[in-house]
């Protein structure tokens, strides 16, 4: 029964608590379910739909699931052409901003790679007024340029599952999954059981699988620990998660300052694929040429990736 305004502010307020609790049976039902309360609110509550859509596609971007990444990032895009000037905040922005990027990301995921640099180019133009957007995007560009473009060869000083002096490995030759992965990251090993899966289905028809991680100076509550001792540890941690394909192993990327801030160098791995979060994966074709580009996994993508590979086999 409060007035608009204040149920606005509460329904607000009540998404952004919700996205911070323990996931709960129910609680995304109920955020969405109150997203849409909003949404039938007066429409000169621009702003408070920005922020509301903005929790929930930060949650599901966290997550990884790309239906509810799809439907709060389009929204977002739209409700960002009746923001008024005077409303438009720094921090409502940079949601939308990410809205751009996040949409492109689940569309490149799905096949949609030109749907998605059509997006990523056309965001300055239509966030006119707002700094950076062209420099804030550029790097998530040149990601999936990548695609239709020949694969460089994995490079690293260190491989596991590999014949012995093993220094570089090139991409033509098979249908490849290359991940780009880490020992500490959670959303990777969401990632594994999939890949497992699907090179125990295509396995012996050219189809295979290839991890590319690095050095990170210590394994899970081991800290400052020698090359050695941390490349033993992983040694029997892909295993464990059914990983017995190569693994290359750069060296830990070395800090530098710039602009006064200091900034993880990219091994040359992660430069030639345009490595900015993990888990990045590409589906590569025979030929070496990379036809797709995943950023995250969704359990939803398996079905997909699966009929692609199965399609890239036949070529």
């Amino acid at each position: 029964g409060a007035d608009a305004a204040a149920k606005a502010a509460t329904l607000t307020a009540g998404v952004r608590i919700l996205s911070r609790q323990i996931r709960q049976p129910g609680m995304l039902d109920q955020a969405e379910a109150w997203v849409d309360e909003l949404e039938k609110l007066p429409a000169s509550f621009v702003r408070e739909r920005i922020e509301a859509h903005g929790v929930l596609n930060g949650y599901y971007r966290a997550d990884d699931i790309d239906a509810g990444i799809i439907r709060h990032s389009t929204r977002l895009i739209e409700l960002n052409a009746a923001l008024p000037a005077d409303q438009r905040t720094p921090q409502l922005s940079n949601t939308i901003v990410a809205a751009y990027s996040n949409l492109a990301e689940a569309w490149a995921g799905q096949e949609q790679t030109a749907k998605a640099l059509d997006l990523l180019r056309r965001a300055p133009a239509e966030l006119k007024g707002v700094d950076g957007v062209a420099e804030l995007l550029a790097p998530t560009i040149e990601r999936y340029e990548l695609v239709g473009k020949p694969a460089a060869a994995i490079e690293a000083p260190a491989w596991l599952n590999a014949p012995k002096g093993t220094a570089k490995l090139e991409m033509a030759g098979g249908v490849t999954w290359l991940q780009f992965t880490a020992h500490w990251c959670g959303p990777c090993r969401e990632a594994y059981p999939a890949a497992v899966r699907l090179q125990k289905q295509f396995g012996a028809r050219g189809f295979r699988v290839v991890m590319a991680t690095q050095l990170y100076g210590y394994f899970e509550n081991r800290r400052s620990l020698a090359p050695a001792d941390e490349l033993a540890a992983i040694r029997e941690y892909f295993p464990r998660h059914g990983i017995i394909w190569p693994v290359a192993v750069a060296d830990a990327s070395p800090t530098v300052i710039e602009s006064g801030r200091p900034v993880r160098k990219p091994n040359v791995n992660d430069a030639n694929y345009k490595v900015a979060g993990i888990p990045q994966i590409h589906i590569i074709d025979r030929k070496g040429v990379v036809r797709l580009i995943m950023i995250g996994f969704d359990e939803a993508n398996e079905p997909r990736l699966s009929a692609m590979i199965a399609r890239l086999l036949g070529e």
